[in-house]
């Protein structure tokens, strides 16, 4: 179809740099790539909802660029955003991530926001430091696991780790009134990519149930799912371990 004429449109970019990077040298282009989709962003002038999907380093990407690229386009688009497992946080007990994400965003000359003012650069890239530069009116739903591999691998924390758990919690919580959540105890990374993300459940309801109630839904009132005790959650057992790999 002719550019405009699209219901879903997919990127596909594999230079593992967060969609952040602007590097000649390093072949680093995420920013600007990312950027350049939306360049005339008048070709959603008759959207009525746009919904912007990113899983893992997608799902940083859209924290570091959207909330910049949003505000150009037109208010009488719904405009919502679902992050799937791309939600970290600044584990003060262990420094080796700290480390590897800044010598990352030194090597692609990552692109940050300028409403982002922190002196710790690769704190703009967390999600409750993102998540305060986005439009209000901006419907966002995060899709997190309480036991995400990925990120306990990257960090180096040992799988059975509840306290790096409860501070994920804890950091969801602070931003609850600006995001929706789903965030079961499932010992994985990613959801939405699976054959079977529809029967991932917390409390009974399903991931798929609470999204569509959510995409439906025109009111601001968020919706929170959290497996606060680890035992609400159900996990498929024949879900595809090969998704859990490192970001980078």
């Amino acid at each position: 179809k002719e550019r405009g004429q699209f219901d879903i449109s997919i990127r596909i970019y594999c230079s593992s740099d967060l969609w952040s990077g602007s590097s000649n040298t390093t072949h680093s282009h995420g920013h600007d790539i990312f950027h350049a989709i939306f360049h005339q962003h008048n070709y959603f002038s008759n959207a009525k909802q746009i919904v912007f999907v990113g899983f893992s380093a997608g799902g940083i990407g859209l924290l570091l660029n959207l909330p910049d690229l949003l505000r150009k386009f037109s208010p009488k688009i719904d405009l919502r955003v679902i992050i799937d497992s791309g939600w970290f946080i600044d584990y003060s007990n262990n420094s080796h991530g700290v480390s590897k994400i800044n010598q990352g965003m030194n090597y692609w000359n990552t692109q940050i926001s300028k409403s982002c003012q922190l002196t710790s650069r690769h704190k703009c890239l967390l999600g409750s430091e993102a998540i305060k530069l986005f439009p209000s009116n901006i419907k966002i739903f995060i899709i997190q696991s309480l036991l995400d591999l990925t990120q306990l691998q990257f960090d180096k924390i040992h799988i059975n780790s509840y306290d790096f758990s409860l501070k994920l919690i804890d950091n969801l919580r602070q931003s609850s009134n600006r995001i929706s959540i789903f965030a079961p105890s499932c010992p994985l990374h990613g959801f939405l990519f699976r054959s079977i993300w529809s029967k991932f459940k917390i409390k009974q309801r399903t991931l798929s149930s609470v999204l569509n109630l959510w995409l439906k839904r025109n009111k601001s009132f968020p919706i929170h799912l959290i497996d606060h005790h680890f035992y609400s959650s159900y996990c498929p057992l024949n879900y595809d371990d090969s998704l859990n790999q490192e970001i980078f």
